[in-house]
């Protein structure tokens, strides 16, 4: 994926899609081979998934919205530390 040094992925936005697709954090956790509380942490506190939970999450989640992984939301990192 060929991200802006200045975006990153949407981790929250990406979880997001996958429930509205039907899949919540448990499912998500058992399909990608993470815990329940990893996911929960990307989800409420806005953690950074490591870099190979975060390509199987990717990878879920081209294959549940069938959208291109390089279209995965993105956010500012500026917007990271807007009030």
């Amino acid at each position: 994926m060929n991200l802006a040094q200045d975006e990153r992925v949407n981790w929250q936005a990406v979880l997001q899609a996958l429930r509205d697709h039907g899949y919540g954090d448990a499912h998500v956790a058992r399909r990608i081979g993470a815990t329940d509380q990893r996911v929960r942490k990307w989800r409420e506190i806005h953690a950074q998934p490591r870099h190979d939970d975060g390509e199987r999450l990717l990878a879920m989640w081209a294959e549940v919205t069938r959208q291109p992984r390089d279209t995965a939301p993105r956010i500012c990192i500026a917007d990271d530390f807007e009030e």
